[in-house]
């Protein structure tokens, strides 16, 4: 059996520990808060029958002092067990919470983006002639609000956030910086737009465009996959390549307690990659037989359709 030492100078959790390595750490004494590991629950050692034979007494008083000098002197502990060592589930912000935070955020982006596009452009602004100018506007005002507003600067919390009660942290709790912040947004559409850039630059052969639309597939549903049922951390892909976890208010700093992730999930994330890229080319294969036509014409009328 393993357990948790509170650390009340800290404000965190220690450990897990042996019984034996338990008792040697520093700040074991009777009146410190110890817990099971995986029990939410803290108490004294005395309280549990395999630490109460050999609980180290609490500090004494300094003799002849007075209350103050004696208080001063005698080491701080917690005086109220801890909300500390909580279950995942009462640590991170569950899917749906994350789900209504970011349906807050796009509706208040598409407002402030078409806001400013209608003072830019006035009615004009979503003809067909501005739709590029449109996307890009978007993406760049996008970016300036989730990197600035979910980084230190804002305090790891959007807008749709801060109702919702949830931040974005790192493992020690606290707002990521502003690098890290802009590695997270910006990861899957950078992977995006690599698939998408393969397709121009490599031959249209069956094993390339079904490499780049199995891609897009994969990312498309291993994000939700792991939101959904990564209950260890659930972090999604950009969030373990930056360090992020999305936890609830007032728990930022239970994030280093957190497990890690179930080693089966990057196990069958790599089965649907292979299921992804097999399915693509299955349907690329398909297509062209049933249309008789080269994929190198395919794409070019998909092309001249588009524009």
């Amino acid at each position: 059996m393993r357990y948790y030492l509170y650390d009340a100078a800290a404000k965190k959790p220690l450990g897990p520990f042996s019984v034996d390595d338990l008792k040697k750490q520093p700040g074991y004494t009777a009146a410190c808060f110890v817990a099971r590991e995986g029990d939410s629950k803290w108490y004294h050692p005395a309280q549990s029958p395999e630490l109460s034979p050999a609980v180290p007494p609490a500090p004494p008083s300094v003799p002849g002092a007075p209350a103050a000098v004696a208080a001063a002197a005698t080491p701080a502990v917690a005086s109220a067990a801890p909300e500390a060592n909580l279950p995942p589930s009462k640590v991170l912000a569950g899917p749906w919470k994350r789900f209504c935070s970011c349906f807050l955020d796009s509706i208040l982006l598409f407002c402030v983006v078409m806001a400013l596009l209608l003072c830019r452009f006035g009615g004009p602004a979503l003809s067909n002639s501005n739709m590029n100018v449109t996307r890009i506007g978007g993406w760049l005002v996008s970016i300036i609000y989730y990197v600035v507003l979910q980084s230190r600067i804002g305090g790891g919390q959007s807008l749709g956030q801060r109702p919702i009660k949830i931040r974005v942290v790192g493992r020690s709790g606290e707002p990521l910086s502003v690098g890290m912040s802009l590695l997270r947004y910006a990861v899957m559409p950078l992977a995006m737009m690599a698939l998408g850039a393969s397709l121009v630059l490599l031959p249209h052969n069956e094993g390339n465009v079904a490499m780049m639309f199995g891609g897009i597939i994969f990312l498309s549903v291993a994000n939700p996959y792991l939101m959904l049922f990564n209950r260890n951390t659930g972090q999604a892909i950009y969030d373990v390549i930056s360090g992020a976890y999305v936890v609830c208010e007032g728990r930022e700093k239970n994030a280093a307690a957190l497990p890690a992730i179930w080693s089966v999930h990057w196990a069958l994330l790599l089965a649907l990659l292979l299921l992804c890229v097999l399915g693509a080319y299955g349907f690329v294969s398909l297509l062209r037989n049933v249309s008789h036509v080269p994929l190198e014409q395919l794409f070019m009328k998909a092309a001249a359709a588009q524009s």
